[in-house]
């Protein structure tokens, strides 16, 4: 965390996942998984993800922006035409107010580039991800 002074602080967090997920046998065709061949990649699960997530944090008022980074995948093991899920970056931002120790004002957009991306294939086609959506809110501690 960052600290301009004592009441202003700036908060960053970096989170990064690799992995590497692939199938160590052949499986016979499933409507799931398809036709798998040792070494074909796990559906679903890219080989990267990352968080950046920044803020200010100025007593009652906080904010902050997120960038979430989804690496490449398939959707079926084959990893075929129209199997493929592109990587994407979702951006999300938030804001706060501190009202008393019991009451939070919250104010979140989410997706908030409004990008329109593909995270799902089957079963039945593409999936896209969430639009961009906006809430306000309150939490009340009691």
């Amino acid at each position: 965390m960052l600290a301009a002074n004592s009441e202003v602080q700036f908060p960053i967090q970096l989170t990064l996942t690799a992995i590497d997920a692939e199938f160590d046998s052949d499986i016979a065709d499933t409507d799931f998984f398809g036709a798998v061949q040792a070494g074909d990649p796990l559906p679903y699960i890219p080989e990267l993800q990352a968080l950046l997530s920044l803020g200010v944090d100025a007593g009652r008022w906080r904010a902050f922006g997120s960038l979430n980074y989804l690496g490449e995948s398939c959707a079926r093991a084959s990893c075929d035409a129209f199997e493929e899920i592109d990587s994407s970056v979702i951006v999300d931002l938030s804001l706060q107010y501190l009202w008393s120790d019991d009451l939070t004002l919250t104010a979140t957009v989410e997706n908030a580039t409004d990008d329109f991306e593909i995270v799902g294939r089957t079963p039945y086609g593409a999936r896209p991800n969430k639009a961009r959506t906006a809430m306000i809110g309150a939490v009340l501690k009691f």
